[in-house]
């Protein structure tokens, strides 16, 4: 591996520090490396041509690189720096140690499932598609109304329903926004 991005939460006071140390680290082992400054928001995709991607932030800042990795398989380092980490795992104080195994290739790294799913309504032209390494949520504009959706899985029906929305959800995110509305917990 020799070209890594380094995904740093501007929201969280110690990840831009963080970073530095790391592209320091990372400069001692002759791997290049760049930073993305990531604000919680970005429609931008800064990881191609890279071999690796370290995030220095919270669950969201690993969602967010996920989406973009995803298609040219580009591995995911997540340091968490957020509340729960539930998909961040790495400390930061173990990161060092940690990506040492990495480099190495002795650190189990976690295959997980992603959804792509696309929304095509009578309403509109163009359907809007995204991918999601948590859940995909369909809802309706304001509270107290239900919509009508019919919902296929690879061109196969499995319903029409009138609800307020729905969610759909990975294994991973099967913990998330899911779990809080009663959907069940899967093992990833």
């Amino acid at each position: 591996m020799k070209k890594c991005l380094i995904v740093v939460n501007t929201h969280k006071d110690e990840s831009q520090n963080l970073g530095r140390m790391i592209q320091s680290y990372l400069a001692g082992k002759s791997i290049e490396s760049s930073v993305f400054c990531f604000d919680g928001f970005s429609t931008e995709n800064p990881f191609t041509g890279f071999d690796f991607v370290i995030t220095l932030g919270g669950d969201g800042t690993v969602l967010f690189a996920a989406r973009g990795c995803v298609k040219n398989k580009i591995p995911v380092f997540p340091v968490n720096l957020g509340e729960f980490g539930f998909i961040a795992s790495i400390q930061k104080n173990e990161w060092q140690k940690e990506l040492d195994l990495f480099l190495a290739g002795k650190s189990e790294v976690d295959e997980r499932n992603m959804l792509n799913a696309a929304l095509v309504s009578t309403r509109q032209s163009e359907p809007f598609s995204g991918i999601g390494l948590n859940d995909v949520v369909i809802c309706a504009k304001t509270a107290a109304r239900t919509i009508m959706f019919t919902v296929s899985y690879n061109d196969v029906p499995l319903g029409t329903f009138k609800a307020d929305g729905i969610i759909i959800s990975t294994a991973t995110g099967s913990t998330a926004y899911s779990a809080s509305a009663g959907g069940p917990i899967i093992d990833p």
